[in-house]
């Protein structure tokens, strides 16, 4: 990246660390290119960090808009019947599920 060139904050080593934890290998090429990445990612953080904010007010949502949700009504009920149509088991009118100790 162009912004500025910077110290390593993320080492070759922690970049391995980091792969073994996550149970995946990495070649010396993908090290090498992920280390470069993730030390651009700290760095351009590191340039946000910059940025002056303290007249900002903080944001919790990109628009203003509240619960967009629909009103709850209470509607029919599906018949039993219906509602277990496609159950694999069931008995005496109910759902049959394996038991769970």
């Amino acid at each position: 990246m162009v912004w500025m060139r910077k110290p390593k904050v993320i080492s070759s080593e922690e970049v391995k660390h980091i792969a073994r934890l996550c149970k995946i290998e990495v070649t010396d090429q993908e090290e090498n290119l992920f280390t470069s990445q993730l030390n651009d990612v700290l760095c351009f953080f590191k340039a946000i960090e910059k940025v002056e904010t303290s007249s900002t007010l903080p944001t919790f949502h990109v628009s203003q808009k509240r619960n967009v949700l629909r009103k709850d009504t209470v509607g029919s009920c599906l018949p039993r019947e219906k509602a277990m149509q496609n159950a694999k088991k069931k008995e005496d009118g109910f759902f049959k599920a394996p038991r769970i100790a």
